[in-house]
């Protein structure tokens, strides 16, 4: 008897731990898709687009995901979608200055005008970028522009922080090192309930 009550007391707990491990990224997966688009003509006009930093090249260019991300963005623009542009990335040496590549990119190759882009050399991570374009760019609604797989995440940290967030996906293709990201996009999502719930970061700036 004692025997069956602990192999019970086993199964119990291996159950809950299974469901405290999938719960939140379906959760995050299932509700982020209602607000995700592919296509720039179905999104609604919105004040702000936000490009979430993606990495530069050793001849600081844009990488192949941070382009297609700045892509998306001007095709949104262009269309009409948004009336400003909040590039949010890391502007340290060690990331060869991220948000200057992206504003070259966007000024001296797309010709997007200057005066609509805002920069946030401070978007280290996910978090940073959402409660900073909230608390210090007065950002209260956005289309955040990334790659599908990294905007469930990026849509649920932004609305829990107070930013009413849709999202357009930047996919364009199979990225190398693609597989490993969306891997780590497992372990992310539970990192952002900690950050949401349970342990609130610091971030540059508050």
């Amino acid at each position: 008897m004692k025997l069956v009550s602990k192999r019970n007391l086993f199964t119990g707990v291996v159950i809950i731990a299974m469901l405290l491990v999938l719960i939140p990224p379906v959760y995050t997966y299932l509700s982020g898709r209602q607000k995700i688009y592919k296509d720039v003509t179905k999104v609604d006009k919105h004040r702000v687009g936000i490009v979430l930093g993606a990495g530069v090249t050793l001849d600081y260019e844009p990488a192949e995901m941070l382009r297609d991300r700045l892509d998306e963005a001007v095709m949104l623009y262009e269309s009409g979608k948004i009336d400003r542009l909040l590039l949010s990335g890391n502007d340290s040496d060690l990331t060869r200055n991220e948000t200057t590549v992206m504003y070259e990119y966007l000024t001296k190759e797309k010709g997007i005008p200057a005066e609509i882009l805002m920069i946030d050399p401070y978007g280290n991570r996910t978090y940073d970028t959402c409660i900073r374009a909230k608390r210090f760019f007065a950002v209260d609604e956005a289309i955040l522009i990334t790659q599908g797989y990294h905007l469930p995440r990026a849509i649920q940290l932004c609305t829990e922080l107070g930013l009413d967030a849709v999202g357009i996906s930047a996919t364009e293709k199979h990225y190398f090192g693609e597989s490993f990201f969306k891997f780590r996009e497992f372990f992310a999502i539970h990192k952002a309930y900690i950050d949401l719930y349970l342990i609130t970061p610091d971030y540059i700036g508050r």
